[in-house]
């Protein structure tokens, strides 16, 4: 048996006797090869080989950082400085 489903849709495939196994295959034929996901593998594995290098991007955020009460220029500053080594 053959279903289709378009991609994104939920579904649930109970096995109607739950005394016996059954087996569920789900084939993909779509492929993610968009530019957001060129840009996200490049980025990932630019920071990945900075993590390895540099200390301080394995130390821990300031307290707050990620809060409205967070120094907001600091922040943007580190993020800047970050980016524009990759």
């Amino acid at each position: 048996d053959l279903l289709y489903f378009p991609r994104g849709i939920i579904h649930h495939a109970p096995n109607k006797d739950s005394s016996s196994p059954s087996v569920h295959l789900t084939i993909s034929t779509f492929q993610r090869q968009t530019l957001y996901d060129l840009v996200q593998k490049t980025f990932e594995e630019a920071m990945s080989e900075l993590w390895e290098e540099d200390e301080t991007l394995r130390r821990a955020l300031p307290w707050k950082a990620l809060t409205l009460q967070a120094p907001q220029k600091e922040m943007s500053a580190a993020v800047a400085k970050q980016l524009r080594r990759l």
